[in-house]
């Protein structure tokens, strides 16, 4: 066989390139443009064109908030923030007190600033100007601004004043705009490429009998399985980048041949089975949810679903209550204004989508799943809150954790390199999630020490932490997974915390119970299923409760008999066999209604991937449709 990729204008060159076709047994073409040369002329071919690498040509859309912020937060650095996680926009900043490192530029440098950028956000909700809005257009750039200030009398993008959602659905919409042309290539992958060549030889190997007669005989119907992650995983190290490759090496301890791999990847077509995991980002959650129906693959989906109803607590009021607090007084009385503001958001069943599309794109995860893998109750019922029904196989398997590992940690050895005795410890990357800063102002002035252990998720929000922790508070940057290091960590602390604001089932919580640690955690999502009464609550949104419940678990008794309970409840209750059968189970299960001709309602409307055949006059002798990329 061989690859034909275009054909020379000088005849005699014309001829051999045609001459070379009918030559070999099989002629792949590079285009539809070679295809039709070469199908003219008589002779059979594939169109299999080359793929281009998604994850490195990526668009994002480049966006700018020039100028500086002040006291008041009228500057809209709250609305910033609370947009920020909007995949696939890359944030400039110049000035100070924005929600991301800042650039100081010259003036001679402002210019070239502008003219690299995408678009100007003018996020302020009270303004007489801004300056940057006529430099913007006199640059060329568009803005995005409220009609505050003279941006009304310009040209510009509207969104409503001080509104985030309002504001998300427009950055989301010009998002949109731009990667709508890379739709044009979303087929020109590698992995496209694969698998075309992956069926011509297929093809060929069949005609020539060179496909053995008969398959191993095996009990199972899954002997493979796709683990996939996706979105900002790579970069945004959190529990499924630990579990996922964890849970690929139980799998092969079970005879099942698991990768862990990242979407998009060529390698699917290998594979039984694909099981992703997270619902976020949700664009690509869907398009591995196609992919897997496309090629005819039974699809697992583990969405690991947090409840955002709060977000607009965490994410914005609370940053606003600590910019403007004169004192950590201030900051804790102002919280009951907060928490009264998200209560009346709550009444009035305020829920917005995180982003525009979410409800839609978990509605069509939810019919082209062959089963949802869930963490607890607690995000079962959350999700059936959100789509009309769940898919027919919808399990529940907790998280798993190498209990031996954690059961063992040496307590003297981070206790002497940091110079410690009895403190309270927090592991999680330090974010408005994960609630740090109502931890660090709870504990301010109680004399505890309190180790947060973990990497900034958002600068300002570390700074924050770091004003308002008080002179007990240590800060040490990420320790790798497992390592010795960490497992001392936990050991030694007197107290374990975690009053995050939503969570599927933490890993942390679960390391710390392996190690039998006295625990403090949320009331809000699944951690009491997970440990009952061997833990302390608090309610996340008040600084009163989680000092409470942190100071009672710091005076209060815990025995050696009660760390062996626990760490007896972690071991058998969550251990890596009780994971990996229970998912191995949802394999068989999901295999077994495909072979009885159960599929998803959703599958029957992805059109199956297509073999690829050599011209339109095979096509119709042979019924076969035709390659995508012709």
């Amino acid at each position: 066989m061989a690859l034909f990729t275009h054909q020379e204008q000088d005849p005699a060159t014309a001829g051999r390139f045609l001459t070379a076709a009918r030559d070999v047994d099989a002629a792949i073409a590079m285009s539809k443009a070679t295809g039709r040369i070469l199908a003219d002329a008589g002779i059979a071919n594939t169109v299999i064109s080359p793929g281009v690498d998604l994850d490195r040509f990526a668009p994002t859309l480049k966006i700018a908030v020039v100028g500086r912020t002040y006291h008041t937060g009228r500057k809209g650095e709250a609305l910033v923030n609370a947009v920020m996680d909007i995949p696939g926009i890359e944030w400039h900043f110049t000035g100070e007190g924005w929600p991301g490192p800042a650039l100081k530029l010259t003036d001679e440098e402002l210019p070239a600033f502008y003219r690299s950028m995408d678009y100007i956000l003018v996020p302020a909700t009270n303004e007489g100007g801004p300056m940057c809005v006529l430099e913007a257009l006199a640059s060329g750039v568009p803005v995005i601004g409220s009609n505050t200030g003279w941006v009304q009398d310009f040209p510009h993008i509207p969104f409503d004043n001080g509104d985030a959602q309002s504001l998300r659905a427009v950055l989301c919409g010009l998002r949109e705009k731009k990667f709508a042309l890379r739709e044009a290539v979303s087929g020109m992958t590698w992995d496209a490429w694969a698998e075309g060549h992956d069926a011509l030889f297929r093809r060929l190997a069949t005609e020539r009998n060179l496909v053995p007669t008969s398959a191993p005989v095996s009990c199972r119907r899954v002997r493979s399985v796709a683990l996939l992650s996706h979105g900002l995983e790579s970069t945004v190290i959190g529990g499924p980048s630990v579990r996922i490759p964890r849970t690929a090496q139980a799998l092969r301890q079970k005879d099942i041949e698991a990768a862990a791999l990242r979407y998009p990847t060529v390698d699917l077509p290998r594979y039984d089975l694909v099981h992703a995991y997270n619902v976020w980002p949700p664009v690509s959650a869907v398009r591995i949810a196609r992919r897997a129906a496309t090629l005819g693959k039974p699809f697992v989906f583990s969405p690991i679903m947090l409840d955002l109803s709060e977000a607009g607590l965490w994410q914005a009021d609370i940053l606003r209550v600590f910019r403007s607090a004169t004192s950590p007084e201030h900051a804790e009385a102002a919280m009951a204004w907060a928490r009264t503001r998200q209560a009346m958001r709550s009444e009035d069943g305020l829920r917005g989508e995180p982003e525009p599309g979410y409800l839609d794109a978990l509605r069509e995860l939810a019919e082209t799943a062959d089963a949802f893998v869930f963490l607890g109750e607690r995000e079962r019922a959350l999700t059936a809150t959100l789509v009309p029904s769940l898919p027919e196989v919808s399990r529940i398997v907790r998280n798993p954790v190498d209990a031996a590992l954690f059961s063992c940690g040496d307590p003297d050895l981070f206790r002497s390199a940091y110079g410690l005795k009895d403190y309270v410890l927090c592991v999680a990357r330090i974010e408005h999630r994960k609630n740090q800063l109502l931890l660090a102002l709870a504990l301010r002035d109680t004399g505890i020490p309190l180790v947060l252990i973990g990497h900034p998720g958002d600068e300002e929000y570390l700074r924050l932490v770091k004003s308002f922790g008080g002179p007990n508070l240590l800060i040490i940057d990420r320790l790798e997974p497992g390592s010795e290091m960490l497992r001392s960590a936990i050991a030694g602390a007197r107290v374990f915390t975690l009053p995050s604001w939503a969570e599927g089932a933490p890993l942390a919580a679960l390391e710390a119970g392996a190690a039998g640690a006295r625990m403090v955690l949320s009331d809000r999502s699944s951690e009491r299923e997970y440990f009952g009464d061997r833990a302390l609550y608090c309610d996340p949104a008040d600084p009163a409760s989680i000092r409470q419940a942190v100071l009672e678990a710091w005076e209060g008794g815990w025995s050696d008999g009660d760390r062996e309970s626990l760490k007896d409840h972690v071991a058998r209750s969550f251990s890596w066999d009780v994971h990996t059968t229970a998912v191995t189970d949802v394999y068989e299960e999901v295999a077994a209604r495909r072979a009885a001709g159960i599929r998803p309602p959703g599958v029957a409307r992805v059109a199956p991937l297509p073999v690829p055949v050599h011209n339109e006059k095979a096509a119709a002798e042979t019924g076969e449709v035709q390659d995508p990329l012709e």
